[in-house]
């Protein structure tokens, strides 16, 4: 296999990412540090999860986005830990 050339860019782990499950919750200014930091963003990604095993030592974190995907029965995602799940709105 081919060594993936982002897993030679490493950077330190955000801040953001060190809060506690119970604590962890989505407000403008986690948004903020949340999207300066190396997010991998997929629209429409349903149930497309290779994004993850490409970036997975380059990324912090992966913000799949799908109006068809039901939060109460999303699969699991191998490897990962889901650290937060919510619903927004268009204005949050």
């Amino acid at each position: 296999m081919t060594a993936n050339v982002l897993d030679q860019q490493s950077e330190i782990q955000p801040d953001w990412l060190n809060a506690s499950l119970g604590e962890f919750q989505f407000t403008k200014k986690l948004g903020d540090s949340f999207l300066s930091s190396r997010v991998v963003f997929y629209p429409g990604s349903g149930v497309d999860y290779a994004p993850i095993e490409l970036f997975e030592r380059a990324a912090h974190c992966y913000l799949y986005v799908d109006y068809s995907a039901d939060l109460d029965t999303a699969p699991s995602i191998p490897n990962c830990q889901l650290l937060h799940q919510q619903k927004l709105t268009i204005g949050e």
